[in-house]
């Protein structure tokens, strides 16, 4: 595997099977389709696998709903002559099951206005499909009715993939023209809703750090994750601001991996630290896991550390402490010089400048390891 390590570490996979479920993203797989109504005789629809679909239905503001030889439905009465009216639509809901969300790719709405009376029929002439997202105020899209069914594809647009909970249309029929002898009547045949995949969640089984000698080893379990998606394991010394320490982008799908990444700066620099892992998908949505946090025990923090644009002055130097090293928050060394021996207090004056942020510092000798932090302003 091809992986981007910010300090030295590295990945290693091992196959495993969990069943603990802690974290799920949802990622497309392939096409298919996750609602339709047919009205052949009932306004009930039918769902994909990994959701569910409501009845399509007129509004209560609609007088009379009926269905025309058991294969078409409509709407009679009530459709306003001008511009839209909200009270007068038709309208369906899907909803993602627990742990999924809609990917909607595109929406087949076959449809026409009455064609009894003269002049070609009566009844709304356009229509206007909107969305609950926004609370019914933007246009997804409109067209032109006739007294013949037409089918009108139409694809909603980036704001309708990756949705973890439900969504609601409403098609509103407007500016209705009326016969002699036509009926104000709107009229379905069938409505369809794909789905640009089908939505797997991917499930980060297990993710734990473990104290190894001198360092962390962090491992993770995740299964059904898709090709492409990225991995990147995170670190904060104080639990608020995290910085990417080693990342991978997996190249195949996996049902089941086991990942270990051992960060060997964190024993020598911290006492304690924090990790998290991200996951995100191919389509750019992520997520994160919960926070590990790690106790470093094999250090010695007794040292007192003074930083101002003239240097950085150390005090409590343990006896044969020789080298020093300071490290940026990503893990990144920035400074390492040799110390005089049996110094207890020492200031390092020739720093390369240090732009804004936390810095760590270690501190080794004969005597075993120090360690502290600073802030450059």
């Amino acid at each position: 595997m091809n992986i981007a390590r910010i300090n030295p570490g590295s990945f290693r996979i091992v196959k495993t099977l969990l069943v603990v479920i802690i974290l799920t993203i949802n990622l497309s797989i392939h096409a298919q389709v996750i609602g339709s109504w047919n009205f052949t005789n009932t306004i009930s629809g039918i769902a994909g696998s990994f959701n569910t679909v409501s009845s399509a239905d007129f509004s209560p503001a609609v007088p009379t709903r009926a269905f025309n030889g058991g294969t078409e439905y409509y709407g009679h009465d009530g459709w306003p002559t001008g511009g839209i009216d909200a009270s007068y639509f038709l309208s369906f809901t899907l909803s993602p099951n627990a742990g999924y969300a809609l990917n909607i790719l595109s929406m087949n709405l076959r449809m026409r206005h009455s064609n009894t009376g003269s002049s070609g029929g009566s009844g709304p002439t356009q229509f206007t499909l909107r969305s609950n997202l926004d609370g019914y105020t933007a246009n997804i899209a409109t067209g032109s009715l006739t007294g013949s069914y037409s089918n009108f594809i139409i694809t909603p647009g980036p704001a309708y993939n990756n949705l973890p909970t439900p969504v609601t249309f409403r098609i509103y029929g407007h500016n209705a023209v009326m016969y002699s002898g036509g009926n104000n009547r709107l009229v379905f045949d069938n409505i369809q809703v794909d789905a640009i995949g089908l939505i797997l969640p991917v499930k980060l089984l297990s993710f734990k750090a473990i104290t190894d000698h001198n360092n962390v080893v962090l491992e993770f379990t995740l299964n059904d994750l898709a090709a492409m998606s990225h991995l990147a394991v995170e670190r904060s010394a104080d639990n608020r601001i995290f910085h990417v320490i080693a990342s991978e982008q997996e190249t195949s799908y996996q049902s089941t991996k086991l990942y270990s990444y051992t960060d060997h700066l964190i024993s020598g620099a911290l006492d304690r630290a924090f990790y998290r892992l991200r996951v995100g998908s191919p389509g750019g949505k992520f997520l994160y896991s919960d926070i590990v946090k790690v106790k470093i025990t094999n250090t010695k923090k007794t040292l007192t550390v003074i930083y101002s644009r003239g240097g950085l002055n150390l005090r409590g130097l343990l006896p044969g402490s020789s080298q020093v090293w300071i490290y940026s928050c990503s893990g990144a060394l920035v400074f390492t010089s040799r110390l005089p021996d049996e110094s207890f207090t020492h200031t390092l004056s020739n720093l390369p400048s240090l732009t804004k942020g936390i810095y760590y510092l270690k501190v080794s000798g004969k005597n075993g390891v120090q360690t502290s932090s600073f802030l450059s302003e």
